[in-house]
């Protein structure tokens, strides 16, 4: 086995072993996650689409909450949805729609937020 590379029958139990709800990233790292600037994250912050943080001091953001700046973000940039907009997508979320189907809308986000970047990084070598 290639260090780094889980067997495919193995995944399974990898992933069970991760705590998705841990609060392990400060706002400026999520920013840096995302590509974006620390101030963006704070904007969205400050207009009531973070979730709350764990800390008073520094708060600290769970891999579940990151997947769900990281749709905040992608509405907010690529759709181009304002604040109430994404309040009430958000309210559509929490109220019953199945986890498979949540982790799929941010996979969907995911995605889309790194084919753009790539393809900027491309037009940018041109």
């Amino acid at each position: 086995m290639v260090c780094g590379k889980i067997p495919p029958k193995n995944r399974r139990a990898a992933v069970s072993i991760v705590k998705k709800n841990i609060p392990i990233a400060s706002l400026s790292a999520v920013a840096e996650i995302l590509k974006t600037k620390p101030r963006t994250m704070r904007m969205y912050e400050e207009r009531g689409l973070l979730p709350g943080g764990h800390e008073k001091e520094k708060k600290l953001y769970s891999l579940e909450e990151i997947d769900r700046i990281m749709l905040v973000h992608y509405l907010a940039t690529h759709e181009r949805i304002n604040a109430n907009g994404i309040r009430f997508i958000l309210k559509l979320l929490d109220w019953g729609i199945t986890q498979e189907a949540k982790e799929a809308l941010f996979k969907e986000a995911q995605e889309l937020i790194e084919k753009e970047s790539m393809a900027e990084i491309k037009e940018g070598d041109l």
